[in-house]
């Protein structure tokens, strides 16, 4: 899944990468169930992902990067994001059940 290299225009997703994200967010209810998340789970987390991360930079993809460093970067951006601890826990468990499906070498996200 390419979602996570949508590329943000002006700081907002264009039209297209708009398009792709509602395609894949109504058939992501099927696949969060699948890897342990409700529905509304699901919905809720990526509502998260949207509004929090893809607001202020490119949806980078997780399986780039060695899981230790990745999670480094998660807790970075928790604090960056203002994430409660629920809605970290949430985003986390969205992203290892749907987004991460394998390791690749360590790529550093540019500043």
């Amino acid at each position: 899944m390419d979602l996570l290299k949508i590329q943000l225009v002006g700081g907002k997703a264009g039209p297209l990468a708009i398009a792709f994200m509602a395609m894949m967010f109504a058939l992501s209810p099927q696949l969060g169930a699948a890897n342990g998340l409700s529905s509304k789970e699901t919905q809720a987390a990526q509502k998260l992902y949207t509004g929090k991360c893809a607001k202020c930079h490119k949806l980078y993809d997780p399986n780039g990067y060695e899981p230790e460093r990745w999670e480094l970067w998660m807790q970075k951006m928790k604090k960056k994001s203002k994430l409660k601890p629920d809605q970290f826990e949430l985003l986390s468990r969205y992203i290892d059940a749907n987004l991460r499906t394998e390791t690749k070498p360590d790529i550093k996200p540019k500043p």
